[in-house]
């Protein structure tokens, strides 16, 4: 398809980081402050951001709080190219897609393509993974792959969460805040040295919140949250000592009243209106049809009535569901880092992790009260149990008076969960509830080492390598239970069970993979405030199995790694005598056996999806930041990102179907983020400060839809469906701190212009379904905190 920005035109901007360097930088005579220099830890080491050869974001504990980047989803306005959305049923989770790259699954077996991490713990899943930015020292987004180093399936990046530290300081915070729609969050920290060596540290968070909508049908309100999040933190430090122990442990709790989903497009099928027929009675001797339905209809109803401003639902927050939905999250971890000075060239980590998450959930996936998606009975829905534990070990050290660097590591990681599901498809003409009933164990083993050499006083090589094992197993039970008869039969292929009479619908799986990370990189630094890097890297993600395989369908049960070769070019400058930075990257990168879900019907007319290795594909961008001191005490910045990309194939190993002239999912092709940040000194000793940012993004497409019953205009109409309009938010904080006594008062803002955007679709229109369904985003919120510290 075409683009706004066409392939080659990206190679222009390769001469970017050579043009920074012609910027003006005369003095203007506005400030006399400097941007503060970022230290980031994106190579595993501490390192002036300025001079590391990585396209990495550092947003620090400031603009967290200033700017409102309240939790992982956030985090989009502030990071060029960076995408976050949800996976389908399942409230508190976060899919994250940079440059091109992500996953909308949150199942066990499947990984994500942007690893996360909390203080270099690698969290796997998605489910749960909306994270809260609370008491953060910094976050840091690694953009393009990190295969070497951060090495778990990291092929379009990784976002690492690091904790404020103990210190051996005694202080604390307090804050409340109230807003509309009932909004009340207390905090508080606490930071206690016991002695000269150890320090503990503790953090509460409450936050609840009403729903933005209403459940029209039950009379009962969705999207409300009810969130507790406690961490503990102890440091072991002794002054003289040449080691120091870092234990952390945390817990989020959330509950909710379920995702609000509404149907946003349909098209009659055959399935669709026939299920209607059947909840409105109108076929002659199936009464039991009518009777199965969670709610029926008169006759002569329509889906139209259900689409937003037309008909029963006026409100773009609200929906008509059958569906009692609710969301019960509980997530957890602990970890130990222990550093060690070996001697005064070699250094010592280990990093242990422990992290689990369960969920239970129910959501109606199609926002009628027709069950055309979504639990049939308020038992039925979304639950995944799982359990992981990591071992890092890194030692690193520095030779031929500090030319040479280095770094080596071993990596293990396990996890086990149990990934199920409950639903119903076109209910009650379908009366088959499918049970997905596995059992996972996942297994990962790695050895790492990078090395830098300085080649002479400006000039820099790196290098590094990866060996990775997986190993992937699924212990399946896979069902269809009959409504009407209460009758069940296996839903997987009968070949793959395992035979055994008393466990007849178990069948076990096991995938392994094994293959080479790599990274070679050559910077410069050309003068005192000019860095430039050029990156070549190669990473993988993780192949896995199909939790939904059934009978007579494909995809595979098993798929394969994808494959990311990215080359990389940047530069990071510092002018007008500090007081201005402008950071770009541009990048280029080969994409092979991308993991696609699939979507389609089997001859038998069976509704199957799944992930398969279905595509190959090229992606282009580059991203700027710019940070601007204009005038004493004033701020500005502001973020871009742009993609390209081009399929070189893509297969629907379902139907066949060539798929190469659809949109990249959740890719929208710009971003960009500005904000302005102004303190303003009043009488005495308070300090008034205002934050303006703006974010927006491109239109973005869900899903690769196609449906070879169309002809190219209809497909295109067909497409659009998938396609999430471009929307900004707009978000404003007014602060006065009290110096003498720490306590500052703020008015905040969030989307203020009360902009309707969709967060995540579900498009099912080339399906017997039919239908487009919908998450909206939050609309204007806004509140005051007060807030004191010690």
């Amino acid at each position: 398809m075409p683009h706004k920005y066409p392939l080659y035109s990206l190679k222009k901007c390769a001469y970017i980081p050579l043009l920074a360097a012609t910027l003006p930088v005369s003095p203007l005579a506005q400030s006399s402050q400097v941007i503060e220099e970022v230290v980031v830890v994106a190579r595993k080491v501490e390192e002036s951001m300025q001079s590391t050869p990585v396209a990495v974001t550092a947003v620090t504990s400031a603009a967290i709080d200033k700017q409102q980047l309240v939790d992982i989803s956030a985090l989009s306005a502030a990071v060029p190219n960076l995408v976050v959305s949800s996976a389908v049923a399942q409230p508190g989770s976060a899919t994250l897609f940079m440059r091109g790259q992500g996953s909308l699954d949150g199942l066990i077996a499947i990984d994500q393509a942007i690893g996360v991490y909390v203080n270099g713990v690698y969290a796997a899943r998605s489910t749960g993974g909306l994270l809260e930015f609370f008491d953060v020292a910094q976050v840091e987004v690694l953009r393009g792959p990190q295969g070497t180093l951060f090495g778990r399936n990291t092929t379009g990046g990784a976002v690492n969460v690091i904790t404020t530290r103990p210190s051996q300081e005694l202080e604390g915070s307090a804050r409340v805040d109230v807003g509309n729609y009932n909004h009340k969050l207390f905090r508080g920290v606490l930071n206690l040295p016991v002695n000269d060596a150890f320090a503990v540290r503790a953090a509460y968070q409450h936050k609840e919140q009403d729903g933005f909508g209403k459940n029209l049908l039950l009379d009962r309100e969705t999207g409300g949250f009810d969130n507790d999040y406690l961490r503990l933190t102890a440091e072991f430090s002794p002054e003289d000592a040449p080691y120091s122990v870092l234990l952390a442990a945390d817990r989020f709790e959330m509950s909710t009243a379920g995702e609000t989903v509404g149907l946003k497009s349909w098209r009659p099928t055959q399935a669709n209106q026939a299920v209607i027929a059947a909840c409105s009675g109108q076929i002659p001797g199936a009464e039991s049809l009518a009777q199965a339905c969670p709610y029926g209809r008169p006759g002569g109803d329509t889906y139209d009535n259900y689409l937003q401003g037309n008909g029963l639902i006026n409100d773009f927050h609200d929906t008509f569901s059958p569906a009692a939905a609710y969301g019960e999250v509980e997530n957890y971890g602990f970890s130990a880092t222990v550093d060690a000075d070996l001697s005064e060239t070699l250094y010592f980590k280990s990093i242990t992790g422990v992290r689990g998450v369960e969920m239970a959930s129910l959501t109606d996936n199609d926002g009628t009260p027709y069950v055309l998606t979504g639990g049939v009975e308020d038992d039925h829905g979304n639950f995944i149990k799982q359990s992981q534990f990591s071992q890092e070990l890194q030692l690193n050290g520095t030779a031929l008076d500090s030319r040479l660097s280095w770094i080596v590591g071993l990596y293990y990681f396990i996890e086990e969960g149990d990934d199920d599901s409950i639903s119903g498809a076109l209910f009650p003409i379908n009366p088959a509830i499918g049970y997905v009933d596995a059992e996972i164990t996942n297994k990962s083993r790695a050895v790492f080492a990078q090395l830098n050499f300085d080649l002479s006083e400006r000039l820099r090589m790196t290098t590094g390598l990866r060996y990775t094992e997986d190993e992937r197993e699924m212990i399946s039970r896979n069902r269809d239970r009959n409504a009407f008869t209460g009758a069940e039969s296996s839903s997987l292929p009968p070949e793959t069970l395992d035979g055994d009479p008393n466990d007849p619908f178990r069948a076990t799986f096991k995938r392994d993979y094994d293959y080479w990370s790599s990274m070679f990189g050559l910077d410069y630094q050309i003068s005192d405030s000019l860095f430039s890097y050029l990156k070549v890297s190669r990473a993988y993600r993780s192949g896995g199995l199909n939790t939904r395989v059934v009978a007579g369908g494909t995809p595979p049960i098993g798929f394969d790694p994808e494959e990311v070769t990215d080359v990389e070019v940047g530069a990071k400058f510092d002018f007008w005598e500090g007081r201005g930075r402008l950071n770009t990257a541009v990048f280029h990168t080969d994409f092979k056996d991308i993991q696609r879900n699939l979507t389609g019907v089997t001859d038998d007319g069976r509704l199957v999806s799944g992930i398969d290795n279905a595509a190959e594909a090229v992606i282009q961008g580059a991203e700027f930041e710019l940070q601007l001191l204009p005038v004493e005490n004033l701020t500005l910045s502001a973020n871009v990102g742009l993609t390209v990309y081009e399929y070189k194939e893509f297969i629907n190993s379902i139907n066949g179907q060539d798929l190469s002239d659809t949109p990249f999912i959740y890719s929208p092709e710009m971003t960009y983020g500005v904000s302005a940040d102004y303190d303003i000194p009043m009488s005495g000793d308070k300090l008034l400060n205002l934050n303006v940012n703006y974010a927006y993004k491109d239109d973005m497409y869900a899903l690769a839809l196609k449906d070879p019953e169309l002809n190219d205009e209809e497909n295109r109409e067909l497409r659009d469906t998938a396609k999430m309009d471009g929307y900004g938010l707009l978000n404003l904080r007014l602060a006065l701190s009290f110096g003498k006594s720490d306590v500052e008062v703020a008015l905040w803002g969030r989307n203020v212009l009360d902009k309707e955007y969709e967060t995540r679709l579900l498009p099912l229109e080339n399906t017997p379904l039919g239908i487009t369904s919908y998450q909206p985003g939050a609309p204007r919120t806004f509140g005051v905190s007060i807030s004191k510290s010690f």
